[in-house]
């Protein structure tokens, strides 16, 4: 379900110059993916990298999906 919320919440923060980690799931960043989304050189302190964090967001429904534990409703899985 974070998955779903986080793929919901997405075209809120595409094109925004700063995006606080207080609005985006850090539950999700596993792996190189917090570094990447968090303290990339580029970044300002207290911002988030909202392109890294997409596809943080996809790769994990990407996941999800292959493994199914996200799926249509009323389909077979």
């Amino acid at each position: 379900m974070p998955v779903l919320t986080a793929l919901k919440s997405l075209p809120d923060l595409m094109g925004r110059r700063k995006v606080g980690p207080a609005e985006i799931d850090t539950g999700l960043l596993v792996g190189s993916w917090r570094r990447l989304v968090l303290s990339a050189p580029h970044l300002e302190p207290g911002t988030a990298d909202w392109k890294a964090y997409t596809f943080c967001v996809l790769e994990q429904l990407h996941r999800m999906l292959r493994s199914k534990q996200v799926f249509a409703k009323n389909s077979s899985k």
